[in-house]
């Protein structure tokens, strides 16, 4: 038998299809083997006619073969065809495997469930059931359209909606679950119990229970503190059945608003106050307000009243041994008084039936400090705390009476300003000392005396006052032009010229302030001193500025120190008008009035003109300067203008020292551009350039010289 097609392909189910053409003689037969694995589990064989007509099954007989299922012999030759060219085949087959499957048929089912979800878009609500106790908040729900059904398993509802898969709640609902087929209310609803779920199946699977037994019901949320926030937020204005801690039911709505209820505060016994809170009030924390529930709403407090109540609901309503009342003996009253019921009596939540709640009202803390110091320097300080007649130190309390009501955090906030400033007792005396720190005794001047100040009643002795915090040192500048010289005169006010360069110093290492030989302590902030002392050091002047009242500058320094003492608002600067003109001037050069030499006016161009005018502006002022311009762009033509309106305003002689290599250049560029110049070029040897000079003594003329005879020779101009 000869094989002489032969094909197969594999399925996504793992089985393979082979299909090939056997010649068994003259005789055509078509065969089909399906094989899954290493085993053939069905197999076809058909007699083809010469014509290509069907001419029937096979009727060779079958025989078992070594993979499966009996074959006649044309399909053992095609199976063997086919595995021997699989052997020789380098790549083995791929088998779909078992997980591709399951992915496949998931997305399949949820592509499915999205589709029938589409249909059923709003149409299903959820709606929470909460029970509230003295520990807990906890939350069943109801799933439905017109008949609401309960929710038996949380779990399988949150699966089923990350699945999106169809869920039968009893005979009359059933529908594929997705956050599209609720309405828009209870989605969020729908996303917290897939959060809090999910919350529940990790920390179930942390308890190393999850391999050994499957996850349990979970048929109702309790909520921590952040869920009741979350919660509550979703529900506001909507209206919810609520059981209270005795089972019974109300209807309450969310509102994001303070209550109104009252605290009845009555005489009991004889010495003593009872104070209740209506029964049918509930309360509980989240995580940033305080919930409170009557008989027609749940209140989410605003940050007032949660900060005022939180403590009181909690012993009194939320406890598991709340009993919505408390009592109080007459002698524990101002206590509870100054500590609890001012707070809700701030809020209008106190109804007095009987009983004067003025006559419980404590004495009111009063604090005084007594401030010295010595010749020395020493800063001594005695306080002193008082209730009613009574005083005491407060670092020494421990003989106050116990039937005073005492103010402790106004107490706690006494002692923690003392021992801010104050690190040390004086021995016997029990004063507090600042001795031997001038850094204490300036913070306590500078910044503590005010929170004394707020804290009680502040006494001062006569030395004490003598100890002084002045403001920096107010600087003024003036600034005035001699010549060529910039004359500075620096104003320190009050402060001693023989402290300036110790000032200076602390200026340097940072300090914030400088204590001055008579004592005072001089703060070292703003004020200018420490900008005109930069000035100074920039421009190699620093030991004039600490030496003298005035400092000299060459009067070319004017544009820096214009910049420099602009930078500083608090620098008092005085300009003379000279100053002025020459700082303008050298700012706008473009807009001077120096005219172009006519004869080059035509020849110059715009840029070449400012650099001209610049070169003039720098010659009126008695400067300096360097002409920086790219190579190229007519630095010579721009100072031989220069020498020609020198030449028709004032006459005399001006001189060009250059490179030996460019004598000649500059001699040319006369001759072209300003012949009417007289130039003489100190060029050549030694007794033409004697003859040069002897005509020089007769005429005065621009004049040329390379750098090393103006270096050898003194060339009078």
């Amino acid at each position: 038998m000869e094989v002489t097609e032969l094909t197969a392909e594999t399925f996504w189910k793992g089985e393979t299809e082979i299909r090939g053409t056997v010649m068994d003689g003259e005789d055509e037969y078509r065969v089909r083997i399906l094989r899954k694995g290493s085993q053939n589990f069905d197999y076809s064989c058909s007699h083809i006619s010469k014509t290509g007509r069907n001419l029937g099954f096979c009727g060779v007989s079958c025989t078992q073969g070594p993979d499966g299922i009996p074959m006649c012999p044309h399909a053992h030759a095609l199976i063997a065809e086919w595995l021997r060219r699989e052997s020789r085949e380098s790549k083995h087959p791929v088998s779909t495997s078992q997980k591709v499957r399951f992915m496949v048929r998931e997305y399949t089912n949820r592509e499915v469930s999205r589709i029938m979800g589409a249909s059923e878009e709003g149409h299903y609500r959820l709606i929470p059931i909460v029970a509230i106790s003295r520990d807990q908040v906890r939350v069943r729900f109801t799933v439905g359209r017109e008949k609401q059904y309960p929710v038996k398993d949380l779990t399988a509802f949150a699966k089923a909606m990350e699945t999106m898969s169809l869920v039968q709640y009893g005979k009359g609902l059933a529908f594929h679950h997705s956050l599209q087929a609720f309405d828009e209310e209870s989605r969020a609803l729908a996303l917290l119990i897939m959060e809090r779920v999910g919350f529940f199946r990790e920390q179930y699977r942390g308890s190393g229970r999850f391999s050994m037994e499957a996850e349990p019901a979970l048929k109702e949320l309790i909520l921590g503190k952040a869920g009741r926030e979350r919660f509550f937020a979703i529900l506001e204005g909507q209206t919810i059945e609520c059981e209270d801690y005795r089972k019974r039911k109300r209807m309450l709505t969310v509102k994001r608003e303070n209550p109104v209820f009252t605290a009845v505060v009555k005489k009991e016994g004889r010495d003593g106050i009872k104070v209740t809170v209506d029964k049918d009030i509930m309360a509980f924390s989240g995580e940033k307000s305080l919930f409170i529930a009557d008989q027609e709403a749940i209140y989410c407090c605003d940050q007032d009243y949660t900060e005022c109540l939180t403590v009181f609901m909690e012993y009194m309503v939320m406890g598991m041994d709340a009993e919505n009342e408390v009592s109080v003996n007459d002698r524990d009253m101002p206590l509870f008084y100054e500590r609890v019921l001012r707070k809700l009596e701030s809020l209008g939540l106190i109804r007095s039936e009987g009983v004067d709640l003025e006559s419980y009202r404590p004495k009111e803390l009063k604090a005084s400090f007594y401030f010295d110091s010595d010749a020395a320097g020493t800063v001594t300080l005695r306080p002193e705390l008082s209730y009613g007649e009574f005083s005491f130190h407060p670092l020494a309390d421990e003989n106050v009476p116990k039937e005073i009501c005492r103010d402790v955090p106004g107490e706690f906030q006494v002692s923690q300003l003392i021992t801010t400033y104050f690190k040390y007792t004086e021995d016997g005396s029990g004063n507090l000392v600042i001795k031997n720190d001038d850094e204490a005794v300036y913070r306590l001047i500078s910044e503590g005396m005010k929170k004394f100040m707020d804290a009680g009643e502040v006494f001062v002795s006569e030395s004490f006052k003598k100890i002084r915090v002045l403001p920096p040192v107010s600087t003024s500048v003036q600034v005035r032009t001699l010549g060529r010289w910039l004359e500075l005169e620096v104003d320190t006010g009050a402060l001693p010229r023989e402290e300036l360069a110790a000032v200076l110093a602390a200026y340097g290492k940072k300090k914030s302030f400088y204590r001055m030989k008579n004592g005072d302590f001089l703060t070292l902030g703003d004020g200018g001193l420490l900008t005109v002392a930069k000035i100074a050091e920039e421009l190699g002047a620093a030991k004039e500025l600490v030496d003298s009242d005035t400092i000299r500058l060459p009067a070319y320094r004017a544009m820096f120190l214009d910049a420099a003492l602009k930078e500083d608002k608090s620098v008092s600067v005085y300009r003379d008008q000279l100053f002025k003109a020459v700082v303008r001037g050298m700012k706008d050069v473009e807009d001077s009035d120096y005219e172009i030499p006519k004869r080059l006016a035509p020849m110059l161009r715009s840029y070449q003109k400012v650099g001209y005018r610049w070169l003039k502006s720098l010659d009126a002022y008695g400067f300096g300067g360097i002409l920086a311009d790219e190579m190229g762009l007519g630095k010579t033509i721009q100072v031989i203008a220069l020498f020609l309106d020198e030449k028709e305003e004032n006459g005399g002689t001006s001189l060009v020292v250059c490179p030996a290599s460019l004598v000649y250049n500059w001699e040319n560029e006369f001759a072209r551009f300003a012949p009417e110049l007289k130039i003489m070029t100190a060029a050549g040897n030694q007794e033409e350039r004697e003859a040069m000079f002897a005509a020089y003594e007769t005429e005065r003329r621009s004049f040329k010289a390379r750098y090393p005879l103006v270096s050898r020779k003194r060339i009078p101009l």
